[in-house]
């Protein structure tokens, strides 16, 4: 019977459930210490190689090596594969560079071997093989140190280093040490590493001086590449050298091997340009230099042939005398071939001996010879086989007298002596003097240029001494009135600190492509991709007629002079209309018009198509044709008067007939007498234009250009009946910008120069300054980009139009309440103009002392890049007389000025304006 009770919840039952938890818990306890077993078994294994590989150290002499590799293990951090990997890569681009470049150096030994003066380079560039071997070495020493598993050590350097040669050995068996690949099992101790660095730079330096030791090429290319190369280990070296010592030992902690390591990275970057620049040295400088010397051994060999030759000569033609002594005149002419004789065959010794020197690879470069070595190897077999030749001659001339020939044969070849002697003279003459000049101008002149400039020097100068003298003071007088410029300068900044955009329209479903004013400022015409044309009323900017053109798109709207006619250009066509509208003429053109412009008279025109300027009336009837031969016309200016064209224009081809493969395409600019038909002058132009227009005086051009290029102020001056331009002014604004469209004259006298940008950026400058009065920002304009602006010249309130890609007008001025402010601003600057030069020109010793102060207000205010022109002394006189007669004609104001009486000190004056320059900048910056 079976006593044993059921298990149940008892107490019994409770003990049995604790039996089976703590035996889970000593299970589990068990896997835990085998684990911690296992774990400090594998920490013993480790610690029993590293105390292996110690011993190892120790027993091969090394014990600061051991203890030295025991604390890199302790320290080393144990990343992640990846990074090691990386590592890994890292080592072996290192190691492709050093082998890639050791295998062009053997290269370039081999191809240099045959040449002249050879054994310097040899020497470097195994020098500089070996010192890469020795600098791999220590890299991957660094490298297996870091990535162990990944990175293995080497006995023996992958790329070799030199073998130990001694002389038996050498004698024995004759190797070629600078070329054969070098073996050492040599150990290189790492605190070392700075020490090889700065050796590498030693031996590029030094290779790269031998490599231009060669005469006859210089590579650009690989000499930049060593020299940067050279400054970067010399830095690096002058870096690792801190961290040298013989306590810390420092090479080996983990932070410093992994900066060697980083810094291979970098080396090898050198490396690579290195071997690129050395495959076309060895492409294109090697067969130079072998060309160089050949021909030099070759001009050598010839010389001694011909002196080898004219000793024979010389030879027989002395049997005819050498037993003739009897006579002086006999005995002169043995002495004389004699003489010859000694002299052509020293001549053919001397020009061998050169030769065989210069094809020997251990002679010393040119620069290392003395010159009187130098001097007789390369210009005595030439000068004596000239005296040879010349003893012969004289000994000939003699020998035909001391010979009883007639009078008559005597005379004979007494002539032709001479005669052929004057040449030989005058070609040796020649000769030296060319030389002569190669030593001094090294190319940059021929003996012809030389010869030019002294006969031009030699020619009487020109009677200028009293246009400079007028010069000086006109000049020291333009200086002068600056001051009053300054006060006019600030006057107009803040006057057009006060414009604003008061009014704007949509007038176009498209971008507008023009916008012009009528001459009495009423209208404002546009014209669109949309293929209308709008004449709007100014005074309430509303539409006023649309002017549609079925035929195409409209690209330019011009009104005539008088403002009663309006010309609207399509792509092969003209629209005539009036100021109401009417269309009154359609003119059809063959060829394509790029732009057109009115004459004076206004009922005439110029349609600028192609390469010539076809001169219309209203009626569409040709006039006349000005052609531009192997010029594309863009733009024609008319002069006020009529008599010339200004154009900008593109050059098709050169005058033999050349065209551009692929060099971008010369831009000028023309001067074309109308009435002559002839182009006076003609200047090249640095980028695409596209535009240029002249000022209402006639006397400056303004010049616009493609994208970002900045407009440009042509000063236009009649010397002798001709007219010629000077630049006088880049307009450059405060950024960078992408001009959009024509920049214009503006203002009542065009004293202002401006632009737009196709970021809704508007420039205004003045005009004869250069600076920039205004700069108008995008977010001023709602943030349109314009395609094209437009100035008012008939509004006394800075008024002008711009155009956006959105189709809409929007016009800019100074509000109506600051209207008379400005109108008064820019009239009474010319009084106080005339005031201020009445001034200054009294105080011309007063003014030396504000020099300094004068140029930094001046530059405060300026934003332009100074030209130096070229304008003639007269055209600057003229210009000054132009300027005095135009403000005598002005009426005189009676309107009362604050600066019209200027104080008594200038320095008053000054400080005046650069307080008002300050405000008025700070106006613009809120």
């Amino acid at each position: 019977m079976d006593r044993r009770k059921p298990m149940g919840d008892g107490p019994r039952n409770l003990s049995g459930k604790k039996l089976n938890a703590n035996i889970a818990q000593n299970r589990s306890s068990r896997r835990d210490n085998r684990a911690e077993l296992l774990r400090r078994k594998q920490t013993l294994v480790d610690l029993l190689d590293a105390l292996r590989e110690l011993q190892e150290d120790d027993s091969s002499g090394g014990s600061h090596e051991g203890g030295r590799r025991g604390i890199v293990f302790g320290e080393r951090d144990e990343g992640p594969d990846s990074i090691e990997a990386e590592g890994a890569a890292a080592f072996e681009n290192f190691q492709i560079r050093v082998s890639d470049l050791d295998r062009q150096l053997q290269t370039l030994s081999n191809a240099v071997t045959p040449l002249g003066s050879s054994v310097g380079l040899l020497a470097s560039s195994f020098a500089l093989r070996q010192r890469l071997a020795r600098i791999l070495h220590l890299v991957r020493d660094n490298a297996s140190h870091l990535f162990p598993d990944d990175v293995g050590k080497e006995t023996q350097v992958g790329v070799q280093l030199m073998r130990r040669y001694t002389r038996s050995t050498l004698r024995r068996s004759k190797p070629r040490p600078t070329v054969a690949r070098p073996i050492s099992n040599v150990e290189i101790d790492p605190e070392s590493f700075p020490e090889e660095i700065e050796g590498l730079a030693k031996d590029a330096v030094n290779f790269l001086n031998c490599l231009n030791d060669f005469p006859g090429f210089f590579d650009e290319s690989l000499n930049s590449t060593l020299v940067a190369f050279e400054g970067d280990l010399r830095y690096w070296a002058s870096c690792l050298s801190e961290f040298e010592g013989e306590q810390l030992r420092q090479f080996r902690f983990p932070a410093v091997a992994r900066y060697v390591h980083d810094l291979s990275t970098e080396i090898a970057v050198h490396l690579k340009n290195i071997k690129i620049a050395l495959v076309g040295f060895v492409d294109a400088g090697v067969p130079t230099i072998r060309f160089v010397q050949e021909d030099t051994s070759t001009n050598i060999l010839t010389l001694g042939t011909i002196a080898t030759f004219f000793s024979g000569l010389t030879a027989t033609t002395l049997q005819f005398s050498f037993d003739k002594n009897t006579t002086l005149l006999q005995s002169l002419v043995n002495a004389l071939w004699l003489s010859s004789l000694v002299i052509s065959v020293a001549s053919v010794l001397n020009a061998l001996l050169g030769a065989l020197w210069r094809r020997t690879g251990y002679r010393s470069p040119e620069h290392r010879v003395p010159w009187w070595i130098l001097m007789w190897v390369d210009t005595f077999p030439l000068l004596f086989l000239f005296v040879s030749a010349v003893a012969f001659t004289l000994g000939l001339l003699l020998f035909t007298y001391a010979s009883g020939q007639r009078r008559f044969v005597c005379i004979i070849i007494t002539a032709i002596t001479i005669s052929t002697s004057l040449g030989i003279v005058a070609m040796s003459l020649w000769w030296a003097v060319e030389r002569w000049t190669y030593a001094r101008y090294k190319g940059q002149y021929w003996l012809d240029d030389i010869l030019s400039e002294s006969y031009l020097y030699a020619r009487p100068p020109i009677a200028t001494s009293d246009i400079d003298v007028l010069h000086s003071p006109l000049s020291e007088a333009l200086q002068l009135t600056s001051l009053g410029n300054l006060e006019r300068l600030g006057r107009l900044k803040e006057a057009l600190f006060s414009v604003t955009s008061v009014q704007s329209i949509m007038v176009h479903q498209a971008l507008v492509r023009h916008l012009a004013f009528s001459p009495n400022g009423k209208y404002l015409a546009t014209c669109s991709w949309d293929r209308t044309s709008t004449i709007i009323k100014v005074a309430d900017l509303s539409s006023h007629r649309v002017l549609p053109h079925p035929q195409g798109f409209v690209g330019q709207v011009v009104w005539s002079p008088d403002g009663s006619l309006l010309l609207t250009k399509l792509t092969r066509g003209i629209n005539v209309w009036t100021e109401d509208g009417v269309c009154k003429q359609r003119i059809e053109r063959r060829t394509a018009v790029h732009s057109i412009t009115w004459f004076a008279n206004g009922t005439e025109f110029l349609s600028i198509e192609a390469n010539e300027a076809v001169h219309l009336d209203v009626k569409g009837r040709v006039l006349d044709s000005h052609p531009f031969e192997r010029l594309h016309l863009h733009d024609v200016a008319i002069t006020p008067g009529g008599e010339r064209l200004f154009a900008v224009a593109t050059l098709e081809s050169s005058k033999d007939g050349y065209k551009p493969a692929k060099a971008r395409a010369e831009k000028r600019l023309v001067v074309y007498h109308r009435l002559e038909k002839e182009i006076e002058s003609q200047v090249p132009l640095s980028h695409d234009v596209c535009n240029i227009s002249i000022s209402k005086d006639g006397r400056f051009a303004l010049v616009s250009y493609e994208h970002k290029a900045p407009p440009q102020l042509w000063r236009i001056s009649i010397v002798i009946g001709h007219a010629l331009v000077a630049l006088v002014h880049t307009y450059m604004p405060d950024q960078e910008t992408d001009f959009a469209g024509p920049s214009y004259f503006g203002g009542e006298d065009d004293q202002f120069v401006f632009c737009a940008s196709k970021g809704g950026d508007v420039h205004i400058w003045e005009r004869e300054s250069g600076t920039l009065l205004r700069h108008v920002r995008p977010e001023e304009s709602d943030g349109e980009s314009l395609t094209c602006i437009a100035w008012n010249h008939a509004s006394d309130n800075y008024m002008f139009a711009t155009g956006s890609h959105e189709g809409t007008v929007r016009l800019w001025q100074v509000p109506t309440t600051a209207g008379v402010h400005s109108s008064l601003i820019e009239h009474e600057s010319v009084e106080s103009l005339r005031v201020a030069e009445a001034s200054t020109s009294s105080r011309l010793s007063d003014l030396g002392s504000m020099t300094e102060e004068h140029a930094r207000i001046s530059d405060s205010s300026s934003s332009v890049i100074p030209v130096t022109t070229d304008a003639e002394v007269l055209e600057e006189e003229d210009d000054l007389v132009h300027d005095e007669q135009d403000r005598r004609n002005r009426p005189e104001r009676t309107v009362p000025h604050p600066l019209s009486h200027p104080p008594d000190d200038i320095r008053e004056v000054m400080t005046a304006v650069a307080e008002e320059d300050e405000e008025t900048t700070g106006l613009a910056n809120n």
